[in-house]
């Protein structure tokens, strides 16, 4: 019987079990809170899955926002933190409907916004979604394999993408016209070939238990961690934006230019003396050294440093970039002074400031306890639980031997047209089309 009180440290709800979840028998189905559980198959009529619109999806979040109550305009959607994050639909589908509509349940995607401004804080808002259905204003692109999946949502939720983005957009809607347009990264460089990137937004992205068969799909030795916190979370973030901005072959001169103002005090931020496209809306109300903005070029700069070092060797600083510090890569500052990176603007940019000490923890103390064999344990239990018995033996064998970090013929990442998971009858499905056909355009074109 599950308690009313911690009696183990764990992830919650598992911290209220009297036995630590993976010692609880494969079939064996809990609740969402772990109050209620049933066995596989046993009595059940049908299941239904939810529906995602796009106001769920957060930037590298599964569901940002939850629904509570009302319909269309007047609906009440609430804030999920990282501590209770679970999916809060509005809509259900039956799993039988998704099946018969779709050749591949479980097909790792990339769904975003379709309804966005140029001049919200962001416009290219996305994150992984895989085997669950999405509507009409969560469009997705399908790349066929997990890490595919994972390395178009890092570069689709970049502050650098996002920047040609908002450049582009005029109306409400990002639609394919818009994104076919956006430069990309080729296959041949570093971050793709060793999958540098595909592994933070993996940390980012990959942090529920309903994306265990997407976990096992990547898994190659020990089980991997997940950023949760929101330290943990903001420093992959600020690694993730100055790695991509380095493959795309911009200086600190660029990076900045994109990030104009995002430096500014909180007291002397005014919408109407500012780019209404630019940036400097995120994290607004936090100091400048604690914003996600500022941070990138923080890491950007010391990526830049190592690059310098490795003489000029773009590949070989980012590898660097991401050994240092025993492997952990960049680190949020103890203390940082804004005017030593030619930022802020005001006295006290010249002096240091608290970083890290003010924004947390980088893990909670659930995953500080417990073992690597434990943690790859339970995700194999709950790959097995969503998939089935026979389906999960061979997502565990695929797992055990590890896949590459490219496709075989070492051809371009293929993606459909963004579409519907779920499409009106009256509806024209349109037409397929390569997202992926030129391999690279200059940015500031």
């Amino acid at each position: 019987a599950r308690t009313d009180w911690a009696v183990r440290c764990a992830q919650p709800p598992y911290d209220r079990l009297p036995v630590p979840r993976v010692e609880i028998p494969a079939g064996l189905i809990l609740s969402r809170d772990g109050t209620e559980w049933i066995w596989e198959g046993a009595g059940i009529e049908d299941v239904a899955l939810p529906l995602y619109e796009g106001r769920m999806i957060g930037q590298f979040d599964f569901s940002e926002k939850g629904w509570v109550s009302g319909k269309g305009r007047g609906a009440v959607w609430r804030e999920i933190p990282w501590g209770e994050k679970q999916i809060e639909p509005q809509y259900l589908m039956g799993v039988a409907d998704y099946c018969e509509r779709i050749d591949s349940p479980w097909e790792p995607k990339l769904v975003h916004m379709n309804i966005g401004s140029a001049t919200n804080a962001r416009t290219a808002i996305g994150s992984f979604v895989a085997g669950m259905p999405c509507g009409h204003s969560a469009p997705i692109l399908s790349l066929g394999s997990v890490r595919s999946a994972l390395a178009a949502t890092a570069l689709f939720g970049s502050l650098v993408s996002d920047f040609v983005t908002r450049s582009r957009v005029t109306g409400l809607h990002l639609d394919y016209h818009v994104l076919e347009q956006n430069p990309l990264v080729l296959l041949e460089a570093g971050v793709i070939r060793t999958g540098v990137i595909s592994e933070v937004a993996r940390a980012l992205c990959l942090t529920a238990r309903g994306f265990a068969p997407a976990v096992i799909e990547l898994l190659e030795t020990d089980a991997p961690s997940v950023a949760v916190t929101v330290s943990e979370r903001l420093r992959r973030r600020a690694i993730l934006d100055a790695t991509i901005a380095a493959a795309f072959g911009l200086i600190y001169s660029d990076f900045c230019r994109i990030l104009d103002h995002c430096d500014l005090p909180v007291a002397n931020i005014v919408a109407r003396q500012l780019n209404p496209k630019g940036f400097w809306r995120l994290d607004r109300q936090v100091d400048p050294e604690l914003r996600h903005t500022v941070l990138s070029l923080v890491a950007f700069r010391d990526l830049e440093s190592k690059i310098h070092e490795a003489s000029g060797n773009r590949d070989s600083g980012i590898r660097d970039f991401f050994a240092q510090n025993e492997g952990e890569g960049w680190l949020l500052p103890e203390a940082l002074r804004l005017a030593d990176y030619g930022l802020g603007h005001d006295d006290r940019a010249r002096r240091h400031q608290p970083v890290a000490s003010r924004l947390g923890p980088r893990y909670y103390d659930w995953q500080l306890v417990q073992s690597a064999a434990a943690s790859l344990r339970e995700w194999r239990l709950h790959a097995r639980n969503l998939l089935g018995h026979e389906e999960s033996r061979a997502a565990v064998g695929a797992g055990d031997r590890g896949p590459s970090w490219l496709p075989d013929d070492g051809r371009a990442l293929k993606a459909a047209e963004p579409r519907r998971d779920y499409e009106p009858e009256d509806s024209a499905t349109p037409p397929q089309r390569e997202l992926l056909r030129r391999s690279q355009a200059d940015l500031f074109q």
